[in-house]
């Protein structure tokens, strides 16, 4: 047996009942809260703690301080909190893939937090009806142009602006935004959230002029007349299929079909409508079509139902709402018959991806089938348009940066978002705008070359560059909750339109939170990482009863080691942890040497 009523005939152990191991440990302090004997108390605050969440957020966001106004009630300053970092806590709210909450400290326990809800419920009850200006820095003088204003373009604008620079913003679409505002559906994110949040940046001085597209004559022009540039016009292309009767009137960009929605001019469909790719832009797609009147619509994409690249949340609305979706198909041809598109043939793909997990899509052309259609979208991909660019600049489809500086080869030219990565977010294209206004401003200002090297090419933070010139990541220690909360709780979900309300209407389906299940949720957070962990003051208090051993999320942070020759509970032999007796689910083994035993003499 591993496990089992166990005599410890170690009295020469030293008295150190309880140990805590500093590399597992993520301070949450459940172990303290939940001791009988009080054993252990907290520790002092962790020079440079980060919360799992925090390391996860591209944009850089204080996620516990978030979450610690809001279980206070304090929407305001959680809202105050998010904007030091993020300009677009609204848009994030909704549209993140919130790569944070697969981080969370509570997973192990029940459930991890919702983050990316709480963000939301800051925008929607902290938004107050006079915004509050973040403090300018003096004006330096300086003039930067920005190409592009979308929510990387947006996010270098808004910064810049407060590190006291003059902006002005090109965009080529009627409205400022990019994909937020022309390429994402109205009832996943209202464009009233986004034009709101470019008000904000726009009343810090930053001068936005839309249907100004600009071409290389103009990019040109650009660079003379202004101290720096920032690119940021994302891939605002849809890719092409490659394949016959692809160039019939009837087969539609996905992105041309989304913005022309969000601009009060929709595209009319025919009865049965085939959306052609997995991701976010295709289930929107369809999604909208069925807005638009559609009788029928399938989605067909390459990758398998378990491997598609839309948010799992997506496709289950989707299907709720009638789309059909058929995975591990690609397009052979689109027929073409009297003039007017009748269908897609598809051919069978046994597997998108390769062993290596790279797509690299293998087909079995002797199985076919046709999928009657009268409308096609295609939603694969999108693509750059570097048309304006420098040749110095272009690397393949994107413009080549410096990843830590995201400078191009072109002196005093800056790129970020879609255009200069492979990776295409939202939040990644945030963070890339505030590293590149970081990196702008170092150099205008001549100012601490190294802030930015200093911080890798992880998240930057924009209150500690205006703080003290450096914008690694610094620990912020707020006040303990007034009504801390370490038991198993359910994660609170938002409130949902219901199918039939939202296939008649264009109105948000996810409603948030209210303020009560937000607070409710808040209350969840162990706001872990913060201080150093527990100290144990009082070893020969123990009882050896478990219970922080049971409690504790973070497996092998703590193992017990009875110092005496007594009769305990449950010993593992190979480890020597204690467990309490008739523990449901113990951890498994830590194989770690105890903490604070070093190499033996011998291997000094």
């Amino acid at each position: 047996m591993n496990n089992e009523a166990y005599l410890v005939p170690n009295p020469a152990t030293p008295c150190q009942s309880i140990r805590i191991d500093p590399n597992i440990c993520i301070s949450c302090y459940r172990c303290a809260d939940q001791c009988r004997t009080d054993v252990m108390v907290r520790n002092s605050p962790k020079v440079g703690g980060i919360a799992k969440c925090e390391m996860n957020c591209p944009a850089g966001e204080a996620i516990r301080w978030t979450t610690y106004y809001i279980d206070r009630g304090q929407f305001e300053d959680a809202l105050e909190s998010i904007r030091e970092e993020n300009p677009f806590p609204g848009v994030c709210g909704r549209v993140c893939f919130h790569p944070c909450e697969e981080k969370c400290a509570r997973i192990p326990l029940d459930q991890g937090i919702a983050t990316n809800a709480l963000e939301r419920a800051a925008f929607d009850y902290g938004t107050p009806k006079v915004a509050k200006q973040p403090v300018k820095r003096p004006a330096t003088g300086k003039k930067v142009a920005v190409v592009g204003g979308g929510p990387a373009g947006l996010t270098c604008a808004h910064f810049l602006a407060v590190l006291g620079h003059k902006v002005t913003v090109f965009e080529a679409q009627p409205v400022a935004g990019g994909i937020p505002r022309v390429n994402i559906a109205e009832f996943r994110l209202p464009a009233a959230v986004i034009d709101n949040e470019i008000k904000q940046i726009q009343s810090l001085g930053v001068d936005i002029k839309v249907n100004s597209p600009v071409d290389a004559k103009a990019f040109a022009k650009l660079r003379q007349e202004y101290d720096a540039v920032f690119v940021g016009t994302g891939a605002p292309l849809s890719a092409k299929l490659g394949v016959p009767g692809e160039d019939h009137q009837d087969v539609i960009g996905a992105l041309e079909f989304l913005r022309k929605s969000r601009l009060g001019n929709p595209i009319k469909t025919g009865k049965n409508v085939v959306v052609i790719g997995g991701g976010n832009v295709a289930t929107d797609s369809a999604r909208l079509a069925c807005r638009l009147g559609a009788e029928q619509v399938t989605m067909v994409c390459l990758e398998s139902y378990d491997t598609m690249p839309a948010y799992k949340s997506e496709i289950k609305l989707a299907e709720d709402e009638g789309v059909t979706i058929n995975p591990s198909w690609g397009v052979n041809k689109i027929d073409v018959k009297s003039g007017k598109v009748t269908g897609v043939e598809l051919k069978s793909c046994p597997a998108a991806f390769d062993k290596a997990g790279n797509f690299s899509p293998t087909y079995d052309e002797s199985k076919t089938c046709i999928v009657p259609a009268d409308t096609i979208i295609v939603a694969i991909g999108q693509a750059t348009d570097l048309s304006f660019a420098d040749a110095k600049m272009k690397g393949g489809s994107r413009i080549k940066v410096d990843p830590n500086t995201l400078e191009t080869p072109v002196p005093g030219v800056f790129a970020g978002g879609d255009v200069g990565s492979p990776i295409r977010s939202i939040v990644q294209a945030i963070a890339a705008g505030k590293r590149a206004a970081i990196s702008i401003d170092i150099f205008l200002t001549k100012g601490n070359k190294d802030a930015l090297s200093a911080t890798g090419i992880g998240a930057t933070s924009m209150r500690s560059y205006l703080e003290s010139g450096n914008a690694t990541w610094e620990n912020r220690v707020p006040e303990e909750p007034e009504t801390p909360y370490f038991g198993p709780g359910t994660r609170m979900e938002p409130a949902m339109l219901s199918a039939e309300e939202r296939n008649h209407s264009l109105n948000e389906v996810n409603q948030g939170f209210s303020r009560e299940l937000a607070i409710a949720e808040a209350k969840r957070c162990f706001r872990c990482s913060m201080y150093e962990p527990p100290l144990v003051l009082y070893p020969d208090e123990c009882w050896f009863c478990g219970t922080c051993v049971e409690e504790c999320p973070a497996a092998g942070a703590i193992r017990m080691e009875h110092p005496l020759n007594q009769r305990v509970a449950w010993k593992r032999k190979e480890t020597g942890e204690m467990f309490r007796r008739g523990m449901k689910n113990p951890p498994p083994p830590n194989l770690r040497p105890p903490v604070g035993e070093g190499k033996s003499s011998k291997q000094r």
